[in-house]
């Protein structure tokens, strides 16, 4: 347990705030995910402690760095099915996660990430409320509008064994499947499916890039990553088609959504047998013709 060395020196000055900050010290902090996956050096740093090693099942709460080394990867998966996969020399930060089921509108979702790369498949938060979900990079700040799609964070010094010297050093993203929009000081540029986007600075405009001239290279390493007990995750962007047009076949399922039986086929309903005519109504007889009435006989005139 640790508490702020400031709080404390004002706390002694006051027993019932010092109580109150032995309370929230004491009090844990909700877990709002889990670690599906790992290989190499992944560490966990929790506020000023010292990092220990990750293990696959250990919980996640908010405030929580997880950092990966050479040649290592981890996947992430949160309360509301939002999964996240980071590849080598990645560092990810926890800001905020809230995820209040019956209330999608009051969840929030904040991630933080310093430098390497991520591919993130949105959850309920992310789907349902496309405002709560934000990812934040030295360069750029991204949203979501249910989404899959990487982003990496190219340096050259670190890189350039890796990838070819015409590949520039900035933020690179990459759209599989919905929408993102991507925004620095300067403007905001809205990415869709199989198209990506370059940003230099955080005071440059973006730069959208067709599916043609995407830097294939730079997302090797985070599309190979496999995500155990999540999804498969798609090598590479869909196809461009007609609007409205969807791959089923490629198309994953959520995680943690139920698969839907198939549907029974219904028999064929058999045919109706044909009514038989109905009988012809007798003809009603004729009414006898009323006899006239007699004429009334004339009032008699009144006398004055």
């Amino acid at each position: 347990m640790q508490l702020n060395p400031r709080l404390i020196s004002v706390a002694l000055l006051c027993p019932p705030l010092l109580a109150f900050a032995l309370l929230s010290a004491a009090e844990p902090r909700p877990t709002v995910g889990r670690i599906q996956d790992l290989a190499g050096a992944v560490t966990v740093v929790t506020g000023d402690s010292a990092g220990r090693q990750a293990r696959i099942g250990d919980p996640l709460t908010a405030g929580v760095r997880i950092t990966t080394g050479n040649d290592s990867y981890v996947a992430l998966e949160f309360e509301d099915g939002q999964a996240i996969a980071l590849q080598s020399n990645s560092s990810l930060l926890i800001q905020e996660y809230l995820f209040v089921q019956t209330q999608i509108r009051r969840s929030k979702i904040s991630l933080a990430l310093s430098k390497g790369g991520l591919r993130a498949v949105s959850g309920l938060i992310a789907q349902r409320n496309n405002p709560a979900f934000s990812l934040k990079t030295p360069v750029a700040e991204l949203g979501v509008r249910g989404t899959d799609f990487a982003v990496v964070l190219h340096e050259v010094p670190e890189s350039r064994a890796r990838l070819p010297e015409e590949v520039q050093e900035g933020l690179y993203a990459t759209v599989y499947e919905g929408a993102i929009s991507v925004r620095t000081s300067a403007a905001a540029a809205f990415v869709t499916s199989s198209h990506s986007a370059f940003v230099r600075s955080w005071f440059v405009r973006p730069t959208l890039i067709t599916p043609a001239e995407r830097p294939e290279r730079v997302f090797v390493e985070i599309e190979s990553i496999p995500m155990r007990g999540l999804r498969e995750f798609r090598t590479s962007p869909a196809k461009p088609g007609r609007p409205g047009e969807r791959e089923q076949a490629e198309k994953p399922s959520r995680p943690g959504q139920l698969e839907r039986p198939a549907r029974l086929e219904r028999p064929e309903r058999p045919e109706r047998p044909d009514r038989p005519d109905r009988p012809d109504r007798p003809d009603r007889p004729d009414r006898p013709d009323r006899p006239d009435r007699p004429d009334r006989p004339d009032r008699p005139d009144r006398s004055d």
